[in-house]
């Protein structure tokens, strides 16, 4: 399958420090996936197999865009964390990539990632915290 093959290109990129082949090849493997069913009956794994390559490509394509620093890569990773939140929801790997992003020395948006659902999750846990 391309878009599987592409991911695994990009992913491989990735973690060697290719950023920018990362994302050529993470963005080609979003693509394809965008074409593949995502409905499933009981007895067909494609279409959950579908929604799992567009989460882990899609993850790792704004994990490529956070570590490259140019005012044009911080836009394409607030669009693509509002891509993963939207077709994603409370998945903890989107979660995770949120705080991850916030600790990073990149400068998002701040306003925009609280009103979102990672104030929430911080704000829960809250009571728990001994100062």
């Amino acid at each position: 399958m391309i878009a599987e093959t592409s991911y695994q290109i990009g992913k491989t990129a990735l973690s060697k420090g290719q950023r920018g082949c990362a994302v050529t090849w993470l963005k080609r493997a979003l693509e394809h996936a965008q074409g593949l069913p995502t409905l499933t009956t009981p007895h067909q794994t494609q279409g959950r197999d579908t929604i799992e390559l567009k989460l882990l490509a899609g993850h790792a394509l704004a994990r490529a865009y956070m570590f490259i620093k140019t005012p044009e890569s911080q836009q394409s990773l607030t669009e693509q964390l509002d891509v993963l939140k939207r077709d994603h929801g409370n998945n903890p790997a989107v979660l995770f990539l949120e705080l991850e992003v916030l600790g990073h020395n990149v400068k998002p948006k701040l306003d925009h990632y609280f009103q979102g659902k990672v104030a929430p999750l911080l704000i829960a846990s809250a009571p728990d915290l001994i100062f």
